[in-house]
C-alpha cells in the first residue's frame, strides 16, 4: 500500500503527456526549431510514470494501477428480437436531400462495405424511410391514374364526341408536364404532397379547357355558316377574360397556403406549389393551346347539331328548377340561407385536429422504466418485452434502442427503451384486421411488466410529436412553477382528471423523481481544519468513483481518452469508498470518510425548463375522437378538479397547439386573400353588383364540404381547410364565367329574364361537367386506404362536397 493520493496519480499523467516548443537555435547559416516530444505513444509509456519516490525507489503508475485499453462507460445498449445486443449505426440525411435517392446510394455502399466484413458479420437494415415514400407515391400515382381514367369517361359521355374530348382531356399531360418542369426548376421532389396537389388540381387543370372547347364546340353547332377559324376566335373571346381572371382567382385563393409554418407548413406549401404550377400550365391550355387544337381537330356538318341525352335529361330537370327558384325568389334565398347557416353549425359539430395520422406501417413503442433501473436490468426487462411482442405473427422484427449514446443522438437514460417494430405485409396478417386492434392486443400482453410505462406510436409520428412539444405524444399539459416536487403534485392531480376523459390513451406524468442517489455530505469544519477547500474533495470524489478524463493519446488523426477511476470494487462499495485519501496541504492523507459521510437517497431524474421556468409534462395520446373536442373536454375536466397553487400556472401543447397556431396564421391571411379575390373579380367586371353575385355563391358550395365531412366522420383539419380553399376556387370559376355569358346576352338587348334563364341553360353542360370532373377525378383518394391517404382524403372529401353542390349553386347563383 503506497498511500498515493488519486489526484496525485492524476496529474502526474497530465503532466507526463506533453510537447513543448523551446523557440529556436541558429546552428552556421541554418535555424533550427527546437522541440520538446513527451507525449505518450502506448500502454508502457503510462506505465512508466513516476507518482513519487520511496528509499530512492521510484513509484510507477503500473504498481498502483492496472493499466489496459477499455471501453467507455456506456450508458446505453441495443437488443434485437430479445435474443441480445447488436451494434446499430444511424445515417443521418443532409437538409434538402432527397430521401429515396439517398438511401438507394447508402444501399449500393452497404453492399460493398459487406463483401469486405468478416465472415458471420454483415450490415442489414431494419428501418427503411425509402418504403414509407416509395408506398405513398404509389397510393397517389394509382389514385391519380384512376383519376383521369374517370374523367376521360366524363368528357366522352357529357360533350358526347371523342375529338372534343381527347382535346380537353390532354389538359392533364399538359398541365402536368408544366408543373413537373416549374417544380423541377424550382428544386420541388416529386413526393406525397407535391403529387397530392396535382392530384386534387386534376378538375382544375381541365376544367378551364372544358369551359372553352364546350364554347368552341357550341359556336360550332350554333353557328356552322361561319368558318371554324371565325367561330373558334368568337368563342374563345367570348370566355378568354373570364377564365384568365378565374384562374389567377384559383392562384390567389392559395397564397394562405403558402404563410403555413412549422410541419403543415412543409406538408402544405409543395401541395400549394404544384397547384399553382398546374394552374399555369391550365391557363397556358385553356388560352392558347386548345384553341389551336379545335382549330385543326375539330369539323362538323352544315346545320348538324347534336344534342347529348344526358345533358338533354338534366336540362329538362333543371329549366323549370331555376324558373320556380327565380318566380320564387324569396323561398329559394332562405333555403340557401338555411344551408349556410347549417354549413356553419356543421362546423361546430365536426370537431378538430392538426393533421390526421399517418399509418407509417410501423411501431414505435416506448416503454419507461423505473428511474434507478440499471443497465443490466433494462437490457433483460428490455429483451423480455421483445420477446412478447415478436410472439405476435404480424411482427417480422424487433429492435429495442435502451438509454442512447451521447453522440449520434438525443441523450437519454438507461430507463428509457425506445422499441421499433417492423411489421409484415398487411395481407400476412392472422391475428388482427387494423393497426388499431393490433395494438390494443399488444397493450394487453405488455401491461404485465410492473412498473413499466407504454406508449405506442410511431417512428415519424414521434418525432414529430417532438418538435412540436418536445413530448413524444400528441397532447401535453405543462405544469410550470418553482418547486419540483409540487410540480409532481400537480401532475398526478391533472392526471387523475384527464384518466376519465373519453379517448385518453398512454396517459402519464413526465417522469422527474424516483431516482436513487448515493450522496456525499461533507463536513465542512473537518474540511478547513485539514486546511482543505470543497472543491478539493468533491475532485477527488469526482475522479475515484465516475471518472475523469487526464488527457488523451494521439494515435495517427484519432484520438483516445485516458481515463482515470477506482477499481470496480472499490466504486460498488460505499465501506471502500470511504478509505479513498485526499492529500492535505497541513500535511498527511486524510481518508474521504473521515471528511464526509455517504447516505442513500431518492430524487429528481431531472430537471426540465422552458423559457427558463421549471416545468413537468403530462401527456397523452387521443384515440377515437378528435383531438380539439378531446382538449375541451380535458381542459374542464382539469378546471373542475385540480387547483393550481399560487404562481403556478398550466398550458396545453402538443399538436393542438399546432393546430390553432395554423388557424391564428389562416385568419389573417385568407381575409386577405379574399381580398385580392374581390379586387380581381371587381376588374373583371367593373360591376360591385356582379362581384357581390359571384362571392354569394361561394358559401353555398361550403355547404356540401362541411356535410361531407360530417357524414365520412373526419374533423376538421389543416387539409380540410385547404380543401375548403380548393372549393372557394372553383366555385370562383365556375361562377365568373356564367355571369360573363349572362352579361354579353344582356349587352345584345336580352331582357334580364330570359338572360339568365338561357345563359343559364347554356352554361349547364360545362358546370355538369366541371362538377362531375372534379367531384370524380377525387374518388380514388376518398376510397384509397394505401399509405399517405390518411392526409390527402379530408382534402379530397371537402374538395368532393364542394363540387357535388353544383346543382344547387346554379340555380341560386342565376336567380340572385
Amino acid at each position: 500500500n503506497y498511500n498515493i493520493p488519486l489526484k496525485t496519480l492524476f496529474e502526474a499523467i497530465q503532466s507526463n503527456n506533453q510537447n513543448t516548443g523551446a523557440n529556436f537555435i541558429e546552428h552556421g547559416d541554418e535555424q533550427y526549431v527546437v522541440r520538446g516530444l513527451g507525449l505518450v505513444k502506448d500502454i508502457e509509456d503510462i506505465k512508466n510514470i513516476v507518482l513519487d519516490s520511496r528509499g530512492g525507489t521510484p513509484i510507477l503508475v503500473s504498481d498502483v494501477a492496472k493499466v489496459e485499453v477499455g471501453n467507455e462507460i456506456r450508458q446505453g445498449a441495443v437488443t434485437k428480437d430479445g435474443q441480445g445486443e447488436v451494434v446499430t449505426g444511424i445515417v443521418l440525411k443532409r437538409i434538402n436531400e432527397n430521401t429515396k435517392q439517398v438511401i438507394e446510394r447508402i444501399k449500393e455502399k452497404v453492399v460493398e462495405i459487406n463483401k469486405a466484413l468478416p465472415e458471420g458479420v454483415s450490415i442489414v437494415d431494419y428501418y427503411d424511410q425509402s418504403e414509407l415514400v416509395d408506398n405513398s407515391i404509389h397510393t397517389v400515382v394509382k389514385s391519380l391514374i384512376e383519376g383521369e381514367a374517370l374523367v376521360l369517361l366524363i368528357l366522352v359521355l357529357l360533350l358526347g364526341a371523342f375529338r372534343s374530348s381527347l382535346i380537353t382531356a390532354a389538359a392533364i399531360p399538359f398541365c402536368m408536364l408544366v408543373a413537373f418542369i416549374l417544380m423541377w426548376y424550382s428544386g420541388l421532389s416529386a413526393n406525397l404532397m407535391s403529387l397530392g396537389g396535382l392530384a386534387i388540381s386534376i378538375g382544375m387543370m381541365v376544367d378551364a379547357t372544358v369551359v372553352m372547347v364546350e364554347n368552341i364546340y357550341r359556336h360550332l353547332e350554333e353557328h356552322w355558316e361561319h368558318s371554324v377559324r371565325d367561330a373558334i376566335l368568337v368563342a374563345a373571346q367570348e370566355i378568354g377574360r373570364p377564365l384568365f381572371f378565374a384562374i389567377l382567382i384559383i392562384i390567389a385563393v392559395f397564397l394562405p397556403v403558402f404563410t403555413l409554418q412549422g410541419i403543415e407548413g412543409k406538408l402544405f406549401k409543395p401541395l400549394a406549389y404544384a397547384v399553382t404550377f398546374s394552374m399555369i400550365g391550365s391557363m397556358l391550355m385553356a388560352l392558347c393551346i386548345a384553341p389551336m387544337l379545335c382549330a385543326l381537330w375539330l369539323r362538323l356538318k352544315k346545320g348538324r347539331v347534336r344534342t347529348n341525352p344526358i345533358v338533354g335529361f338534366v336540362k329538362g330537370i333543371y329549366v323549370p328548377v331555376l324558373k320556380w327558384a327565380i318566380a320564387h325568389r324569396y323561398i329559394a334565398i332562405t333555403i340557401a340561407a338555411a344551408l349556410i347557416v347549417l354549413s356553419v353549425a356543421n362546423v361546430y359539430i365536426l370537431g378538430s385536429e392538426f393533421l390526421p395520422t399517418i399509418d407509417e406501417g410501423n411501431m414505435l413503442v416506448r416503454a419507461t422504466m423505473p428511474a434507478s433501473i440499471s443497465l443490466a436490468r433494462a437490457i433483460e426487462v428490455s429483451s423480455q418485452i421483445e420477446k412478447s411482442l415478436r410472439e405476435f405473427p404480424e411482427v417480422e422484427t424487433v429492435v429495442a434502442k435502451i438509454g442512447r449514446a451521447e453522440l449520434g443522438g438525443d441523450p437519454e437514460s438507461v430507463s428509457n427503451d425506445e422499441i421499433y417494430v417492423r411489421l409484415k405485409p398487411k395481407d400476412q396478417w392472422t391475428t388482427a384486421k387494423t393497426k388499431d386492434e393490433l395494438v390494443d392486443a399488444m397493450r394487453r400482453r405488455v401491461e404485465g411488466f410492473p412498473g413499466v410505462e407504454f406508449n405506442f406510436s410511431q417512428v415519424i409520428q414521434t418525432r414529430n410529436d417532438e418538435l412540436i412539444s418536445g413530448i413524444n405524444a400528441q397532447i401535453a399539459v405543462k405544469i410550470f412553477g418553482e418547486d419540483q416536487e409540487q410540480l409532481h403534485q400537480v401532475g398526478e392531480q391533472i392526471r387523475d382528471a384527464m384518466s376519465h376523459v373519453r379517448g385518453v390513451e398512454d396517459l402519464a406524468v413526465e417522469q422527474v423523481a424516483g431516482e436513487e442517489h448515493l450522496e456525499i455530505e461533507l463536513d465542512r469544519n473537518k474540511i478547513a481544519r485539514y486546511g482543505l477547500n470543497i472543491a478539493d474533495v468533491l475532485e477527488v470524489a469526482k475522479i475515484g468513483i465516475g471518472g475523469d478524463e487526464a488527457t488523451d493519446v494521439l494515435e495517427g488523426q484519432r484520438r483516445f481518452a485516458i481515463f482515470v477511476r477506482l477499481k470496480e470494487d472499490f466504486r460498488n462499495q460505499v465501506e471502500k469508498l470511504n478509505d479513498i485519501l485526499i492529500s492535505a496541504p497541513v500535511g498527511g492523507r486524510i481518508p474521504l470518510g473521515q471528511l464526509a459521510t455517504f447516505r442513500l437517497s431518492s430524487g429528481d431524474s431531472v430537471v426540465s425548463r422552458e423559457n427558463s421556468l421549471r416545468r413537468v409534462v403530462v401527456m397523452c395520446n387521443v384515440k377515437g375522437r378528435d383531438i380539439g373536442g378531446f382538449v375541451h373536454d380535458a381542459q374542464a375536466a382539469v378546471a373542475a378538479q385540480v387547483k393550481t397553487p399560487p404562481g403556478y400556472f398550466i398550458t396545453w401543447g402538443g399538436q393542438f397547439e399546432n393546430a390553432q397556431q395554423a388557424v391564428r396564421r389562416l385568419l389573417i391571411a385568407i381575409p386577405i386573400s379574399l381580398l385580392l379575390v374581390f379586387v380581381l373579380i371587381y376588374t373583371c367586371f367593373n360591376s360591385l353588383r356582379n362581384t357581390l353575385t359571384i362571392i354569394f355563391n361561394i358559401p353555398i358550395a361550403l355547404v356540401g364540404s362541411t356535410m361531407f365531412l360530417l357524414i365520412w366522420g373526419f374533423p376538421l383539419s389543416v387539409p380540410a381547410i385547404v380543401g375548403f380553399i380548393a372549393v372557394f376556387g372553383i366555385a370562383v370559376q365556375n361562377g365568373m364565367v356564367m355571369v360573363s355569358y349572362i352579361n354579353k346576352l344582356r349587352n345584345g338587348g336580352m331582357e334580364l329574364h330570359d338572360a339568365v334563364i338561357t345563359g343559364a341553360s347554356v352554361r349547364l353542360r360545362p358546370e355538369l361537367l366541371s362538377a362531375l370532373i372534379g367531384s370524380i377525378s377525387l374518388i380514388p383518394f376518398v376510397i384509397s386506404s394505401g399509405t399517405g391517404a390518411e392526409i390527402e382524403k379530408p382534402l379530397a372529401i371537402v374538395v368532393v362536397g364542394g363540387m357535388l353542390m353544383s346543382p344547387i349553386k346554379i340555380v341560386i347563383l342565376p336567380m340572385v
